[in-house]
């Protein structure tokens, strides 16, 4: 962050950054939740199938 910026300009932008982290870390959570999800589908399905024969 710029030193010489007034103070108004530097909150603007640390909230900025705080929105964008708290953006990222929910896009990541849903991305984890969605991954894991589809990992339990694949893997039940695979032992429903090796299950059968």
């Amino acid at each position: 962050m710029a030193t010489k910026a007034s103070a108004s300009m530097r909150v603007y932008r640390l909230a900025v950054v705080i929105l964008l982290v708290i953006w990222l870390r929910s896009l990541l959570n849903y991305w984890g939740q969605l991954c894991t999800g589809l990992a339990q589908c694949h893997l039940s399905d695979r032992i429903r199938k090796s299950t059968l024969f």
